[in-house]
């Protein structure tokens, strides 16, 4: 279920990355920064929809042990795709501060 919702997100969103990679494909800042962007964008997206429908499982799980377990385990998965979803939008500044030099993250 996880891979197919990732799959169907990615593919229906490639126009947005096309969008967001030809206005900064200049230099490779901006392309990194648009597809951090994206990927941010898809990642954070994607996790929230599964932090909900988690919460929903823990709340029709009725106290079921192996329901519960996974509901545990999507709330697992959302927290981990939140988390890849904040460092792809920060990944950018990372970028730019190493090729800069200046070292100032």
């Amino acid at each position: 279920m996880r891979f197919i919702v990732f799959i169907l997100s990615f593919v229906f969103s490639m126009s947005f990355a096309q969008a967001a990679l030809g206005k900064n494909q200049k230099n490779i800042i901006g392309i990194v920064e648009g597809i951090g962007n994206f990927l941010g964008n898809v990642f954070l997206a994607v996790g929230v929809i599964i932090f909900l429908y988690s919460g929903y499982r823990y709340w029709q799980a009725g106290g079921d042990p192996k329901k519960v377990g996974d509901a545990h385990q999507n709330l697992l998965w959302a927290v981990i795709g939140l988390a890849v979803g904040l460092l792809a939008k920060s990944a950018p500044a990372f970028v730019d501060a190493l090729l800069s030099g200046s070292g100032n993250l």
